[in-house]
């Protein structure tokens, strides 16, 4: 989302991949479901706007991970669905990747997440006991160069990474990733702190 706005843009792609190694993040990927629109609520902080996306993100997979079982299943309902939601048995394991580090911690530290904005906890909570139930199968943290959902909210963004997807169906990350609190893709390196860019660009 774009943290400079009261009303954030919140944007959100939904990509069907194969099963891959704890190694690795790359690999075949189909954009299933995604969307670049308005919040209808404020972003009163960088953390706030940045956990609204993830709900949203979170909220739209858990639905498309239902359908998309009711083809090897017959359908069950809702009841079921939401009895299912509540234990964290997803029929489809689901990854939530995100590029803000703040957010990333929070879910992943075993600590009671504390925030200096109140607005962000509700959201920050409902993430982390989706993560802690099981329903968030994979934690990823990735640079904001590999965040593929950014040309949905930012029109300075290179959109090249996600053009990719959609006309070759292939997820090829730049940098290393951070997944469950181990890093996955090593050779890669981390990308360059922005202090570093800054001072390139200069």
């Amino acid at each position: 989302g774009d943290g400079k706005k009261e009303m954030p843009v919140v944007g959100l792609l939904i990509l069907w991949t194969t099963d891959r190694a704890e190694k690795t993040l790359d690999g075949q990927g189909l954009i299933l479901d995604g969307q670049g629109k308005l919040s209808t609520r404020r972003g009163k902080s960088s953390l706030h706007v940045e956990a609204l996306g993830a709900n949203a993100g979170m909220e739209r997979a858990q639905k498309v991970a239902f359908a998309l079982g009711e083809f090897y299943r017959m359908p069950t309902g809702l009841k079921y669905q939401q009895a299912e939601i509540e234990c964290g048995r997803m029929p489809v394991p689901i990854d939530l990747i995100v590029d803000a580090k703040c957010l990333y911690d929070l879910l992943a530290s075993r600590a009671v997440p504390k925030t200096s904005d109140e607005g962000s906890l509700l959201y920050v909570k409902w993430l982390k006991e989706r993560y802690e139930s099981g329903a968030i199968d994979g934690l990823v943290w990735c640079s904001t160069q590999d965040q593929l959902s950014d040309p949905l909210t930012k029109t300075s963004v290179d959109s090249w990474l996600l053009v990719r997807v959609m006309m070759e169906k292939k997820v090829e990350l730049l940098w290393s990733a951070l997944r469950n609190g181990k890093l996955v893709n090593p050779e890669k390196g981390l990308p360059p702190p922005k202090s570093a860019k800054d001072e390139a660009a200069y």
